[in-house]
């Protein structure tokens, strides 16, 4: 049985694509909100595709994302042929009261992976290419 699960894992595919597709900004007093639209390609993984698959986007502040750390979003499979290939990443950040600092400059990556379940264990694949964006305040 161990044999065959390491095969099915290193058969699900590596995403290449991810993604912006759009931004948009929502403020508060104490915060601003960005929402950035996440697209990428589908797998064409059966097992990513059916119930107990779908994608996880894994996002952190700064140049890499360590999936172990970073925070998450999943993206189940939910009906259909595929499961969605996309989704609205949200970032808040607590506004800067301090008027003499001047610019802030704030650099998050995100990487999206898919999985897939087998024998009740979820499965997930290399992440896709990393997608690099700033935000100043």
């Amino acid at each position: 049985m161990h044999k065959i699960l390491i095969i099915v894992i290193a058969a699900l595919t590596l995403l290449q694509a991810c993604s912006i597709i759009y931004e948009d900004i929502e403020e508060n007093e104490d915060y601003i909100e960005f929402k950035y639209l996440l697209q990428w390609d589908p797998s064409p993984e059966a097992e990513v595709n059916s119930p107990g698959g779908g994608y996880v986007i894994y996002y952190a502040q700064g140049n890499t994302v360590d999936i172990n750390k970073s925070c998450y979003v999943d993206v189940p499979y939910n009906g259909g042929s595929i499961t969605p290939c996309e989704k609205i990443l949200s970032i808040k950040i607590k506004k800067n009261t301090d008027t003499n600092t001047g610019t802030k400059t704030y650099t998050f990556s995100a990487v999206v992976v898919s999985y897939g379940t087998f024998y009740g264990i979820k499965a997930y694949s290399n992440p896709s290419n990393k997608i690099t964006f700033t935000i100043q305040l």
